[in-house]
């Protein structure tokens, strides 16, 4: 297991002459054989706090424990063994050697075992796609060339602990849709502890577990991705969602909606339509287009939808009051 305990983080700013606290007193507990979400807004302090867990930067104050030993902060280049990293500036990857070359320096770094290594690295080139790229430098690959050549070297050595900073980032549907398929699988299989950031919630809700989200430093929840809807928020599982013009209708009788006891929210989106959202019980649904009729409201869409981590992570940042 990987404890995180008490994690603390300060900047400090010369241009306002202040200390920026970055992260405060995070506390996680990941199990092996699951994949964990991380996610938040810009700035929050999830790429901070990876760089932390791989020993990249030092925590102002608390520790981080992979089973009993001490990983960071501590001065020893012993859990490159153990641990890969992707980040989402490429910075992994030396751009003057080819694809092999860094392979083969990551495998010295490593101590990879060589005949190991040529079955893993032709698998992986397979998975990606770099298949006849392998002799072409890094600095002639495209962004999408180079974010798979990352995952490789990430994933060659079959790491205990696996982090992953936005890893579908410029990445065609089919590399995506292998990636996140041998990376499910890679943790089930293999027990691994892997760790995905990332803004993209479709993805983070298709492959994680748990999700832990931080909110300017803060860890606000953390759970098993099952939970979300019935614990803390009581978010509907699911509800009818109404699209209207916003020319039909005045805002009078929108306030009165909202008072409703089906209706929980009414949000104005960016083409200037009216998304009414109300519980899925049929009388909510007819309740609502009888008042619309009424009013000459025009509803240029029904669907009923299920509650989303879209939705839960908006309500947790206050984006919306569903």
């Amino acid at each position: 297991m990987l404890f995180i305990e008490n994690i603390e983080k300060e900047f400090c700013s010369p241009l306002f002459k202040k200390r920026v606290v970055a992260l405060s007193n995070i506390n996680l507990v990941i199990s092996e054989g699951e994949i964990t979400g991380l996610l938040g807004h810009n700035g929050a302090g999830k790429t901070t706090l990876l760089r932390i867990i791989c020993n990249l930067i030092f925590p102002s104050k608390g520790q981080v424990r992979y089973e009993t030993k001490q990983i960071c902060p501590v001065c020893s280049s012993e859990i490159v063994r153990f641990i890969s990293i992707v980040l989402s500036d490429n910075k992994n990857l030396y751009w003057h050697l080819s694809a092999d070359e860094n392979i083969d320096y990551l495998a010295s770094l490593k101590g990879l075992n060589k005949n190991h290594l040529k079955d893993k690295r032709n698998e992986l080139y397979e998975l990606v796609g770099l298949k006849g790229k392998e002799k072409k430098l890094v600095q002639e690959f495209s962004s999408g060339m180079k974010q798979k050549l990352a995952l490789v070297l990430a994933l060659i050595s079959e790491p205990e602990i696996l982090i992953l900073d936005e890893p579908l980032f410029s990445l065609d549907y089919k590399t995506s849709k292998n990636i996140t398929d041998y990376l499910r699988n890679y943790a089930n299989k293999f027990n691994r502890i892997v760790i995905i950031a990332s803004h993209q919630l479709d993805f983070i809700e298709g492959i994680c577990d748990r999700i832990a989200v931080l909110k300017q430093g803060k860890l606000i929840y953390f759970d098993a991705i099952d939970s979300m809807y019935n614990k803390t928020l009581d978010l509907p599982s699911d509800y009818f969602e109404l699209k209207i013009d916003k020319k039909t209708v005045m805002a009078c009788v929108l306030d009165e909606m909202k008072n409703k006891q089906d209706i929980f929210n009414v949000d104005l989106t960016d083409d200037k339509s009216i998304i009414i959202k109300l519980s899925s019980s049929p009388l909510a649904l007819m309740g609502a287009l009888k008042t619309l009729e009424k009013e000459h409201g025009v509803v240029t869409d029904i669907s009923q939808r299920k509650t989303c981590l879209n939705d839960f992570y908006r309500v947790l940042h206050d984006d919306i009051n569903i």
